[in-house]
């Protein structure tokens, strides 16, 4: 399957690449909260503990969560610089694909979610092959793919 991405996507992750390489003499540590769809990113001296600056990044509650997107969300505000509005409006992901986490109303019409998988693969445990009813019908909640290779 070939990989499509969301050109958002890929500027996020050169923009974080290249925010990062150009503050020399800082280092910066990036929590990820999947459960609370949040980024956070500590900026510290290098060498040193203390925290001169952070920034954080938050999915509203309609959005798809992407890591890399909030990675450059909460990188650009621990630096103080401006967050581009492409990061702030990013287009929401409209197919789904092997990686994406999915929300889905199971039986007893609860809300529930699943990772999606390839077909052939296991299921079940949180995971849900790719062409399911349930992922038919699924809300995209996080494409950040951060397992997939």
């Amino acid at each position: 399957m070939s990989e499509i991405k969301r050109p958002v996507i890929t500027k996020a992750k050169a923009d974080v690449s290249g925010l990062l390489k150009r503050d020399i003499g800082h280092d910066h540590e990036f929590i990820v909260n999947t459960e609370k769809r949040t980024v956070v990113v500590l900026r510290k001296l290098r060498g040193c503990t203390n925290i001169v600056r952070r920034g954080i990044a938050k999915a509203a509650p309609n959005d798809c969560f992407n890591v890399h997107i909030g990675e450059a969300i909460a990188l650009h505000r621990a630096l103080g610089l401006e967050v581009p509005d492409e990061y702030l409006n990013a287009p929401q992901p409209t197919e789904v694909r092997v990686g994406d986490v999915v929300a889905y109303r199971g039986f007893y019409k609860t809300i529930e979610y699943a990772t999606v998988v390839a077909d052939g693969e296991p299921t079940g445990g949180g995971r849900a092959a790719l062409t399911s009813i349930a992922v038919k019908h699924a809300k995209i909640i996080d494409d950040s793919r951060t397992e997939v290779i």
